[in-house]
């Protein structure tokens, strides 16, 4: 199997669960529980922050209802959407550091995970973190591979991005700082095929 159509693979599958999760979204009865109350409130007053969350969580809830309407369901709309295009982003990830068939793999054993099935049925911080995060962890490896100036950039635009949709502890903030100032080793192995991807699983 070549690895293009490993991609259509993987963007068929990925698209047929996250439409099937966005029509079980809209035919669910559950109603909003009390975090996810707390997140519309804030949408309907949007803010650069609140008093336990930055404020991404209020900007997505704020431009889904924008798109359909105040009920359950269109708050709820970016996290199956998110993770959808999270688990498209780990495909990118996986086949930069392995092959297209571990890629294909991985995005579609993240996607179907039980845990993960439930989240996207709720409106929580965790969804856009896990987004942002891969996002920010593919800028890192490709900035390492292609050693470009336009990836740092992208790399820390991703990382502002995460930052906005949950905070972490400071140290991961500068996990990927302290693997090239600390780590040169680990670093030059990523420009190599066939390396060892622990790295990538610690930072993820």
């Amino acid at each position: 199997m070549t690895d293009e159509r490993r991609w259509h693979i993987a963007l068929l599958a990925i698209g047929a669960i996250t439409l099937l999760r966005v029509l079980v979204l809209f035919m669910t009865p559950l109603q909003l529980y009390p975090d996810e109350a707390q997140y519309w409130w804030w949408a309907v007053h949007p803010d650069w922050g609140y008093f336990s969350k930055p404020p991404m969580i209020a900007w997505l809830i704020g431009a889904t209802m924008s798109v359909c309407g105040d009920g359950e369901a269109c708050i709820r709309l970016s996290s199956p959407l998110l993770h959808g295009a999270t688990a498209l982003v780990l495909f990118g990830l996986t086949r930069t550091l392995y092959d297209a068939r571990t890629a294909l793999w991985t995005s579609l054993v993240y996607l179907t995970l039980p845990g993960l099935s439930y989240s996207a049925l709720l409106v929580s911080t965790d969804v856009p973190l896990l987004f942002f995060w891969s996002v920010a962890l593919l800028a890192f490896v490709k900035l390492i591979r292609l050693e470009t100036n336009p990836q740092f950039v992208m790399a820390g635009q991703r990382e502002s991005a995460r930052s906005a949709a949950e905070r972490v502890p400071a140290i991961h903030e500068h996990s990927g700082t302290s693997e090239i100032m600390d780590g040169r080793d680990r670093c030059a192995s990523l420009r190599r095929p066939g390396h060892d991807g622990n790295w990538g699983v610690e930072n993820f």
